[in-house]
C-alpha cells in the first residue's frame, strides 16, 4: 500500500456520525489506517434503532454504563458499556465495535448541542 495515501498525522479519530451501525461501519476505515501506520481511534454519535431501542432519538451519556466523560458531549466506552432507556438496558453499536475489536470508542451525545459536541 506504500505509494496510495499519504498520512500527515499520526493519530486519527474515525467517527460513525449516523448512529446504529455506522460504528462498524468506521472500524473499516479505522483499522485500514493501522494498516498504513496511523494510530486511530474509533467512535460515533450514540444512537440506535428503533428494534434496538424503542425510545427515539439519541442517547444521553448519563443513559451509559459505564462510561468515561471527556466532556459534555463525550466519552469513552467499553465493551462491557450498555445504556438503560425507557426501562430497557441494551448494549449500543458504539459499544458491541469497542467490544469487537477489544479496545475503547469515543461516545458522542448530540443532546447538549452542536457548539459542546463541536
Amino acid at each position: 500500500m506504500e505509494g496510495l495515501v499519504e498520512l500527515r498525522g499520526e493519530r486519527g479519530l474515525v467517527l460513525g456520525i449516523g448512529g446504529g451501525g455506522d460504528s462498524a461501519s468506521a472500524a473499516l476505515i479505522q483499522l485500514w489506517l493501522r494498516m498504513l501506520g496511523s494510530d486511530a481511534s474509533i467512535g460515533g454519535v450514540v444512537w440506535e434503532r428503533l428494534p434496538v431501542d424503542p425510545t427515539p432519538g439519541p442517547i444521553r451519556l448519563d443513559e451509559l454504563r459505564p462510561v468515561e466523560r471527556r466532556g459534555l458531549a463525550t466519552g469513552w466506552v467499553s465493551g462491557s458499556t450498555h445504556a438503560i432507556r425507557g426501562g430497557r438496558s441494551f448494549k449500543p453499536q458504539v459499544a458491541r465495535v469497542a467490544e469487537v475489536l477489544g479496545e475503547e470508542a469515543l461516545a458522542i451525545d448530540l443532546w447538549p448541542g452542536p457548539v459542546e459536541v463541536a
